[in-house]
C-alpha cells in the first residue's frame, strides 16, 4: 500500500508506521475509539471520567462513528455534529468546530476525538484536513480521517479482486474510466432543464435531483 501510494518509508512497520486490515469499517472505528478513550482516561485518572469525553464530526459523517463511540461507552449526548452547508460544499468548518470545543471546555468536558472525512458518502464532501488538523493539535484531539467514498479504501480495497487479477495499471484504468463516465453524466445533467446538480461532482459521485416545478415546492422535492 505504501509503495502503491508512494508514501514516505516512515509509513512502513520498519519505520514509525504500519497498519492493520480490519474486517469492516465498524470494527476499525471501534478499535480506534477504544485506543483514544483508554489513553484519555489514563491521563484523566480513571473510568469515572468517561462521561466527560466528547466526540466531534460533521453532520455528513457516516453513522458508523456514532455507533462506535456508543459501543466504547461514550454517551450519545457527547457526540457533536458540526453543521455543514451548501455554501461550503458540505465540508466541516474549522471555525464551527472551534466554537463547539470552546463551549464544551467551558462546561468542564474533555474534547477527545475528531472525525474528518475525505469524500463523504452522501455528497462526496472533502473536509479541510490541514485546517482541522491545526485545531486538533491545538486542543490535543485524536484526529481520525475516514476514507469513506474517496480514500485509500475505495481506491484499493474495494477493487482488490480487480487489482490482484489485472494488476495496478488496469486498476488505475478502471478508476479513471469511472471518473470519466461521471464527468460525462454530470454534463448531461447540467444540460437537461428537468434536473439540477445538488453539489459539484466529486470523483465518480454525481449528486443530482429533479428541479421543483414551483419555488415553494423545494422542500417537498427534497
Amino acid at each position: 500500500m505504501r509503495k502503491l501510494l508512494q508514501l514516505p518509508s516512515s509509513f512502513l512497520f520498519t519505520g514509525t508506521g504500519g497498519g492493520v486490515l480490519h474486517g469492516s469499517t465498524c470494527e476499525a472505528a471501534v478499535c480506534v475509539f477504544a485506543v483514544a478513550r483508554d489513553k484519555a482516561l489514563k491521563e484523566l485518572g480513571g473510568w469515572e471520567n468517561i462521561t466527560k469525553l466528547v466526540v466531534y464530526a460533521s453532520d455528513q459523517t457516516h453513522f458508523t462513528f456514532q455507533k462506535a463511540a456508543k459501543l466504547v461507552g461514550i454517551p450519545s449526548s457527547n457526540f457533536r455534529f458540526i453543521e455543514t452547508s451548501f455554501s461550503t460544499g458540505f465540508s466541516t468548518s474549522p471555525e464551527k468546530l472551534r466554537i463547539a470545543i470552546d463551549d464544551d471546555m467551558k462546561s468542564d468536558l474533555v474534547p477527545l476525538f475528531l472525525c474528518a472525512t475525505v469524500g463523504t458518502t452522501p455528497t462526496g464532501a472533502i473536509d479541510p484536513i490541514m485546517e482541522l488538523n491545526k485545531v486538533a493539535m491545538e486542543f490535543k484531539l485524536w484526529l481520525h480521517i475516514d476514507a469513506a467514498y474517496a480514500g485509500v479504501r475505495a481506491f484499493v480495497l474495494s477493487s482488490a479482486i480487480i487489482w490482484m487479477e489485472h494488476g495496478l495499471a488496469n486498476l488505475m484504468y478502471h478508476i479513471q474510466s469511472d471518473i470519466a463516465m461521471a464527468k460525462c453524466f454530470e454534463a448531461f445533467v447540467r444540460k437537461d432543464e428537468r434536473f439540477e446538480m445538488v453539489v459539484p461532482r466529486k470523483f465518480a459521485l454525481v449528486c443530482f435531483r429533479l428541479k421543483p416545478k414551483v419555488e415553494d415546492d423545494d422542500e417537498a422535492m427534497n
